[in-house]
C-alpha cells in the first residue's frame, strides 16, 4: 500500500439560525487506497490536544475516525441517520448526524480531489445544528 504525501484543506462551516461559525485550517496529511476506498490521514490541533483524523472515502459513505485527545467515530451516509460518542477527558456526549448530501470528486491521473458533506448534528438532546464540511486534498509535489 503505497501511501502519497498530500496537502489538506478542511472548512466547517456551522448555521445555528441566522449565526455562522467557520472553522478551517491547512494541514499535511497522507493518501492512500486500500480495498476500494480512499483514505486521508492527517493531524489537527484541538484545545484539549492533538487529534488523529482518518477520513475513508467511499461510494456510499464517508467515514471520519478520530483518536487521541478527541475519540469519535462518525459515519455520513445520504438520508440516513447514524449515531456516535464524542469523547474528550472531561466526558462523552451523543451525536445524532443526519446526511443531507455527499459531493465528491477524485482525479485518478493524480492524487487530487474533494469531498462535500452536508448534514444535520444534534448533540443528545438539543436542536440541530446545519454543518458543511469541505475537506480537500491535492498531492504534495515538494
Amino acid at each position: 500500500m503505497e501511501k502519497t504525501p498530500v496537502k489538506i484543506y478542511v472548512n466547517t462551516k456551522i448555521e445555528d439560525g441566522s449565526d455562522q461559525e467557520i472553522i478551517e485550517f491547512y494541514t499535511n496529511g497522507e493518501f492512500y487506497i486500500k480495498e476500494q476506498a480512499s483514505y486521508l490521514i492527517y493531524f489537527e490541533e484541538h484545545d484539549y490536544g492533538k487529534v488523529k483524523t482518518i477520513v475513508k472515502i467511499q461510494d456510499e459513505e464517508i467515514y471520519i475516525m478520530r483518536s487521541g485527545a478527541v475519540s469519535m467515530k462518525q459515519r455520513f451516509i445520504e438520508d440516513i441517520d447514524t449515531f456516535t460518542h464524542y469523547e474528550t477527558q472531561f466526558g462523552q456526549l451523543n451525536l445524532t448526524t443526519n446526511t443531507d448530501k455527499i459531493i465528491r470528486t477524485a482525479n485518478t491521473q493524480r492524487v487530487d480531489g474533494f469531498v462535500v458533506v452536508h448534514y444535520s448534528l444534534q448533540v443528545g438532546e438539543n436542536q440541530k445544528h446545519l454543518h458543511t464540511l469541505t475537506i480537500q486534498y491535492k498531492e504534495d509535489m515538494q
